[in-house]
């Protein structure tokens, strides 16, 4: 109760409805406390012709969610949300959800209302939302950076969100090991060269890949392939095997050889090497 009456008197702070003027602006909405927010992106003149509809639409969840409006021109914003501006001149609505955390917020396209922005179609979009019915409604939308062009001699090779699926899930047959980056990460930065050595060492295996992934700029939509990864640190290494592509994750110090023990020991399709033979089945 305590807790919830702190947060209370921070989102009452809270406008619930605003419009986008700064940087940093959607993030300090939600670090008072408010869990949700619809973006409303469209023509800052066009929007006079609806504010009375956003208004009602605004008041339905106060200190839970909140309505921003962000105008075309915030081309930064858009871009950060994935918005293109429409040829077609009608506003772009997007829901944000940071109950899980800002860092990890979900993110939702909206589906209501026809031609015109009305209150009524925002509102039960809202009800769906806090019912948990948008992911069902595979309203759900997943952050990516643009597919990467590696090299063909690139021991690791980086995959992103719109290509792990076909890189990682939907490979049945291999072991691939990836390793969860932040590029901010010293830790990263540093162990990635020993990373890329692992590879070269194992690069005769056939059944064995290596990759990496900026855990910051993508998400995954792992659909019904496996459990989510939990990703609490950087760097994070999976270990993605087997039929189900179960993920197993690698929970020792950050050094070659543990890694290197960790990965001899996970492998589901067993390998020899230097007459020695590795996976689950076999002992090390």
């Amino acid at each position: 109760q305590v807790a919830e009456m702190a947060r209370f008197i921070k989102t009452s702070t809270v406008p619930p409805l605003s419009f986008y003027g700064k940087a940093g602006q959607i993030a300090s909405i939600f670090e008072r406390g408010m869990e949700a927010m619809l973006l409303v992106f469209d023509e800052i003149n066009a929007v006079a012709k609806y504010d009375s509809e956003l208004r009602a639409a605004s008041a339905v969840y106060p200190g839970r969610l909140s309505i921003m409006v962000i105008p075309f021109y915030e081309t930064k914003v858009l871009k950060a949300f994935g918005v293109a501006e429409p040829k077609d001149g009608k506003p772009v609505i997007k829901l944000l959800d940071a109950r899980t955390s800002i860092a990890r917020m979900k993110r939702y396209r909206y589906d209501g209302g026809g031609e015109a922005v009305d209150a009524a179609s925002l509102i039960e979009y809202q009800h769906r939302f806090w019912r948990g019915e948008l992911d069902t409604a595979g309203l759900r939308e997943y952050k990516t950076k643009d597919p990467v062009e590696n090299t063909r001699s690139e021991l690791v090779p980086e995959v992103v969100g719109s290509t792990f699926v076909p890189s990682v899930l939907a490979n049945r047959s291999d072991d691939v090991v990836v390793m969860y980056f932040a590029p901010w990460c010293k830790y990263c930065a540093k162990f990635i060269n020993d990373f890329r050595s692992m590879a070269k060492a194992y690069k005769e295996i056939p059944s064995l890949s290596f990759m990496k992934l900026d855990d910051t700029q993508n998400e995954v939509d792992f659909q019904n392939y496996t459990s989510i990864p939990d990703v609490p640190s950087y760097p994070t290494f999976y270990m993605f095997s087997g039929e189900e592509r179960t993920p197993t994750k690698y929970s020792g110090p950050l050094k070659y050889a543990k890694v290197e023990e960790w990965l001899k020991e996970s492998v589901a399709t067993p390998f020899e090497l230097d007459g020695v033979r590795f996976g689950k089945s076999c002992s090390v």
